[in-house]
C-alpha cells in the first residue's frame, strides 16, 4: 500500500516540496533531495578511470557504463546497440512517427520531452550561460559546452582516411560522409542527392518561396537564417579580418580567405580545353561555361538567353525603370549599387593606384568596362582590356588568373599575339581581335526601328538611336549646352579646358583631345591610301574621302525651309541657316565687330594681327593665313584646269569658274530696292548699293579725295605713285595697274571679237562695242539741267556742261 500511495503522487498535481534556491517544486521529497545536490558544490562520488566526480551516486553508475565496451541494449529496427537502456528508449522514439510534445508558442511538435524543453529556450530571451573567454552567451548549457571547444586547441577526434582532426565528434561524423560515395538523401523536386540529411533540409529551402528572415535595415528577406546573418555584415562598418599582405579589411573571414588566394602564385585548377589555370575552383567552373554553347537562362521580355543566371539577373535590370541607388553629390541615379560605387570615384580626387612603368595614377584598381585601370590600361591602345569580374559568389571571373596576369600593363608591352587573318592587324588581347573581326563581317543584325538602318554592333545601334530622340539630358555646367549622349558632353567639356596635354612631335602643335592629335599626325604623312574611284583624287583620311564622294552625287536631300536652297551635306545646311539668323554672338574685342560664325571671327582676328608669317617665294608677298598664300600661288602658276563649257575660257581656281558661269546665266535674282536694277551675283549688288549711299569713308591722304569703296581708293593711290611695274613687251610702255596693261595689249592685237549686230562693225574691247551700240539707240537718258539737251553717253553730257561753264566766265 505504501508503494501505491507513492505512485498515486505521480497522478497528483500537488507539488508541496519546494526548493529554497530556485523555487522549483516537486511531488516527492526524495526528488527534492536529489535536486538540492545540484545546487551543492560537493562532488563526493569519483570515477576511478578518468577522475571525473559526481554529486550523486547514480550519476557515477551511469558514467561507469561509458568506460564499458558492453552494449547489451540493441534496437530491433536498425541493429544499433546502446550501453544504457534509457538510451535505447530514447533512440526508439526516432523510429516512431508520434510527436506528442507540442510547443505552445509555434505549434512545433517533438518526439522527446527534452527536445521540447530545449526548443522552448529559443522562444526565451534569457541567455544565462556565458562564455568566460569571449563573453558570448547561450540559452542552453550544451551550446556553451560546444562553443568552449572553439577556444580549445585540442582536436581529439581524428579521421582515419585523411588524418584531419576535429574538436567535436559530430564534426568528425559529418566529415566522414565526404569520403563516402553514398548519397541516400534525395530531393523529391529536382532529384539531387545528398550525403547528409541536414544538407537536404537546407536544399529544400531553395524550392520554397517562403522568406521568413527579414533584414531590419533594408527590408531584404532570406530563406535561411545564415543568409540573413551574412547579409547583416554588409550594413556593419566593422572590418575585423585584415590581410597581412596589403592591409585590406573584410567583414567576414571567408572573404579574407578568398582574398588571400590573390597573393598566392599557385594555380592548381586547370582548364582541359584551353590550358588556362585558376587559383579558385569556382573560377574554373565559371570559365568552363565559356566553352559551353548551352544558354539555359532566358529573358522573358526580349528572349535573350544567357549561360549564367547572374548574367540574366544583370540583364533584367535593363528592362527595369527603377533606379534606387542615388548619388548624393550630383543626384544621378543607378540601377545597380556597384555602378553607384564606381560613379562616386568620379567625385573623388584620390588616385591611389600607380603604374610602375609610367607613373600614371588611377582612382580604381578594378576594371570599368575594361578600360582606365592600372591592370587593364591596355584599352587606351586597343579599346578593350581585362576579363569580366562580377560580385556574386556563384559567377566570378578570377581577376588574377593566368589571362589577367598577361593583361597587366599591356600598354607598355609590344607583344601582340592575336592577328587578324583578313588584314593582318595585330592585337594584344583576344577580345580586341573578336571586336575587330566585326569590321570585316557583312552581317548587320542590330536594326533601328525608326529608319531601318542596321549595325554590326549593338553599341553602335544604341548610339544611333539617340539621334532620333529629342531628349538632351546631359547639360554642360559652363555654357548650358545640352547633349543627347554623355560621351558628347565629355568631349565638349574639354573645349572649356585650357590644358593641351597632347603635343605633336613634328611641329609642336598641342591638342586637348588625343583623337585630334591622331588626326593631325596624318597631315605630316605623305601616304594617301583612300582613293576616289570617280576622279582618282586620293586622301589621307577616310572621312575626307566620304565627304569628297558627296561632290560626285547629285542628291541634295537637306533643304532650307526659308529660301528652298538645298545641300548635299547637313553641316552645309546648318551653316547656311545662320545666314537667315540675325544673331551675331561672336564679337571682336578689338573693334566690336560681331559675327554669326566663330570661324568668321577667327579669320577676322588675323586682321588685327601684325605678323605675316606666310611668304610667297616668287614675289615676296606675305600673308597672315596659309590659305591666302595657297590661293595667291595660283597666280604664278600657268595651269588653268577649270574650263568653261560655254566659251572655253579656263581658270586657275574652281571658285573663279563658278563666278564666271553666272555670266552665261540670264537669271538676275539679286535686285536693288532703290533703282530696281538687278544683278546675277550678290557681291555685285552690294557694290552697287554703295552708289546710293552718300558715305565716303575711304579717304586719300595725299589729295583728300574720298571714296565709297576701298578698292577705288587703292586704284586712286596708284595715281600718286611714280612706280610703273607693268610694262608692255611690244612698245615698252609701262603702266601702274595690271588691268591697264591688259587693256593696252589689246591695241597690239589684230583680233576683234566683239561685233555689232546692226552694222557689222567689230571692236577689240567689249566696252568700245557697248559705247558704239548707243549710236544705234534712240534713248538719251543723260539730260542737261541748264538747257534740257539730252545725250546718249554721260561723257558727252560732261563735255556739253563745259559750254555752260565758259559762258558763265
Amino acid at each position: 500500500k505504501k508503494i501505491l500511495n507513492r505512485h498515486l503522487l505521480v497522478h497528483s498535481e500537488q507539488r508541496k516540496y519546494k526548493c529554497d534556491v530556485c523555487d522549483k517544486s516537486f511531488k516527492i521529497k526524495y526528488n527534492l533531495n536529489s535536486h538540492l545536490l545540484r545546487h551543492s558544490e560537493q562532488r563526493k562520488y569519483k570515477c576511478d578511470v578518468c577522475d571525473k566526480s559526481f554529486k550523486m551516486k547514480d550519476g557515477l553508475n551511469k558514467h561507469l557504463i561509458i568506460h564499458s565496451e558492453q552494449r547489451k541494449y540493441k534496437c530491433d529496427v536498425c541493429d544499433k546497440s546502446f550501453k544504457l537502456k534509457g538510451s535505447l528508449y530514447t533512440h526508439l522514439l526516432f523510429h516512431s512517427e508520434q510527436r506528442k510534445y507540442k510547443c505552445d508558442v509555434c505549434d512545433k511538435s517533438f518526439k522527446l520531452k527534452g527536445s521540447l524543453y530545449t526548443h522552448l529556450l529559443f522562444h526565451s530571451e534569457q541567455r544565462k550561460y556565458k562564455c568566460d573567454v569571449c563573453d558570448k552567451s547561450f540559452k542552453v548549457k550544451a551550446s556553451l559546452s560546444k562553443h568552449l571547444l572553439i577556444h580549445s586547441e585540442q582536436r581529439k577526434y581524428k579521421c582515419d582516411v585523411c588524418d584531419k582532426s576535429f574538436k567535436l565528434k559530430s564534426s568528425l561524423y559529418t566529415h566522414l560522409l565526404f569520403h563516402s560515395d553514398q548519397r541516400k538523401y534525395k530531393c523529391d523536386v529536382c532529384d539531387k542527392n545528398f550525403k547528409v540529411k541536414a544538407s537536404l533540409s537546407k536544399h529544400l529551402i531553395i524550392h520554397s518561396e517562403q522568406r521568413k528572415y527579414k533584414c531590419d535595415v533594408c527590408d531584404k528577406s532570406f530563406k535561411m537564417k545564415d543568409g540573413l546573418i551574412k547579409h547583416l555584415i554588409i550594413h556593419s562598418e566593422q572590418r575585423k579580418y585584415n590581410c597581412d599582405v596589403c592591409d585590406k579589411g573584410f567583414t567576414m573571414k571567408g572573404g579574407l580567405n578568398k582574398h588571400l588566394i590573390i597573393h598566392s602564385e599557385q594555380r592548381k585548377y586547370k582548364c582541359d580545353v584551353c590550358d588556362n589555370s585558376f587559383k579558385v575552383k569556382s573560377s574554373l567552373n565559371v570559365h568552363l561555361i565559356i566553352h559551353s554553347d548551352q544558354r539555359k537562362y532566358k529573358c522573358d521580355v526580349c528572349d535573350k538567353s544567357f549561360k549564367v543566371k547572374n548574367g540574366l539577373n544583370k540583364h533584367l535590370l535593363i528592362h527595369s525603370q527603377q533606379r534606387k541607388y542615388k548619388c548624393d553629390v550630383c543626384d544621378k541615379s543607378f540601377k545597380v549599387k556597384a555602378s553607384l560605387s564606381k560613379h562616386l570615384l568620379i567625385h573623388s580626387e584620390q588616385t591611389k593606384f600607380n603604374c610602375d612603368v609610367c607613373d600614371k595614377s588611377f582612382k580604381r584598381k578594378e576594371p570599368k568596362h575594361f578600360d582606365n585601370t592600372i591592370e587593364y590600361h591596355s584599352s587606351l591602345e586597343d579599346g578593350l582590356g581585362g576579363s569580366l569580374q562580377t560580385s556574386t559568389d556563384d559567377h566570378k571571373w578570377d581577376s588574377t588568373s593566368n589571362h589577367n596576369n598577361t593583361n597587366q600593363n599591356l600598354i607598355h608591352t609590344l607583344h601582340r599575339k592575336y592577328t587578324c587573318n583578313v588584314c593582318n592587324k595585330d592585337f594584344k588581347e583576344n577580345k580586341c581581335l573578336n571586336r575587330h573581326l566585326l569590321v570585316h563581317s557583312e552581317q548587320r543584325k542590330y536594326k533601328c526601328d525608326v529608319c531601318d538602318k542596321s549595325f554590326k554592333r549593338k553599341g553602335d545601334l544604341n548610339s544611333h538611336i539617340l539621334r532620333h530622340s529629342e531628349q538632351r539630358k546631359y547639360k554642360c555646367d559652363v555654357c548650358d549646352k545640352s547633349f543627347k549622349g554623355k560621351s558628347n558632353l565629355n568631349s565638349h567639356i574639354v573645349t572649356h579646358s585650357e590644358q593641351r596635354k597632347y603635343k605633336c612631335d613634328v611641329c609642336d602643335k598641342s591638342f586637348k583631345v588625343k583623337s585630334n592629335l591622331n588626326d593631325h599626325l596624318v597631315t605630316h604623312s605623305e601616304q594617301r591610301k583612300y582613293k576616289c574611284d570617280v576622279c582618282d583624287k586620293s586622301f589621307k583620311v577616310k572621312s575626307s574621302l566620304n565627304e569628297h564622294l558627296i561632290i560626285h552625287s547629285d542628291q541634295r536631300k537637306y533643304k532650307c525651309d526659308v529660301c528652298d536652297k538645298s545641300f548635299k551635306v547637313k553641316s552645309s545646311l546648318n551653316k547656311h541657316l545662320i545666314i537667315h539668323s540675325d544673331q551675331r554672338k561672336y564679337k571682336c574685342d578689338v573693334c566690336d565687330k560681331s559675327f554669326k560664325v566663330k570661324s568668321s571671327l577667327n579669320k577676322h582676328l588675323i586682321i588685327h594681327s601684325d605678323p605675316r608669317k606666310y611668304k610667297c617665294d616668287v614675289c615676296n608677298k606675305s600673308f597672315k593665313v596659309k590659305g591666302e598664300l595657297n590661293r595667291h600661288l595660283l597666280i604664278h602658276s600657268e595651269q588653268r584646269k577649270y574650263k568653261c563649257d560655254v566659251c572655253d575660257k579656263s581658270f586657275k581656281v574652281k571658285r573663279s569658274l563658278n563666278k564666271h558661269l553666272i555670266i552665261h546665266s540670264e537669271q538676275r535674282k539679286y535686285k536693288c530696292n532703290v533703282c530696281d536694277k538687278s544683278f546675277k551675283v550678290k557681291s555685285s549688288l552690294n557694290v552697287h548699293l554703295i552708289i546710293h549711299s552718300d558715305q565716303r569713308k575711304y579717304k586719300c591722304d595725299v589729295c583728300n579725295k574720298s571714296f565709297k569703296v576701298k578698292g577705288d581708293l587703292n586704284r586712286h593711290l596708284l595715281i600718286h605713285s611714280e612706280q610703273r611695274k607693268y610694262k608692255c613687251d611690244v612698245c615698252d610702255k609701262s603702266f601702274k595697274v595690271k588691268s591697264s596693261l591688259n587693256k593696252h595689249l589689246i591695241i597690239h592685237s589684230e583680233q576683234r571679237k566683239y561685233k555689232c549686230d546692226v552694222c557689222d562693225k567689230s571692236f577689240k574691247v567689249k566696252g568700245d562695242l557697248n559705247r558704239h551700240l548707243l549710236i544705234h539707240s534712240q534713248q538719251r537718258k543723260y539730260k542737261c539741267d541748264v538747257c534740257d539737251k539730252s545725250f546718249k553717253v554721260k561723257s558727252s553730257l560732261n563735255k556739253h556742261l563745259i559750254i555752260h561753264s565758259e559762258q558763265r566766265q
